[in-house]
């Protein structure tokens, strides 16, 4: 679980290359290198990048373990042995969600 949850974050901070607007990572990155990347901001951004993300990385464990992903998983596995999956959505409350919540590089298939 810990290797899927640091794949994604890793992806995000991929995401955030330019970090216009990201506030905390930078913030991190710097106190890793102990005050003051400076001009070697890109050198920490690769070596300090599993310190920094940590927090997340442990989020993201979390939520995947928690008792919404278990649900969740139960009604998958349910409609898969069943053959129907038209119920999945409303069951677990997905289909309630906006269709904004889910940001449009997460449909992306790769």
């Amino acid at each position: 679980m810990f290797t899927l949850a640091h794949a994604v974050v890793a992806r995000w901070w991929e995401h955030a290359f330019r970090w216009e607007r990201e506030t905390v990572w930078p913030r991190r990155l710097h106190q890793v290198a102990g005050g003051a990347a400076g001009t070697e901001l890109e050198r920490w951004r690769i070596v300090g990048r599993d310190a920094v993300v940590f927090p997340e990385v442990a989020a993201v464990v979390d939520a995947l373990l928690g008792p919404a992903m278990v649900r969740l998983a139960g009604l998958l596995g349910e409609a898969s042995r069943t053959g129907g999956s038209q119920s999945v959505g409303a069951a677990s409350g997905l289909s309630r969600l906006p269709s904004a919540t889910v940001h449009p590089e997460a449909s992306t298939p790769y």
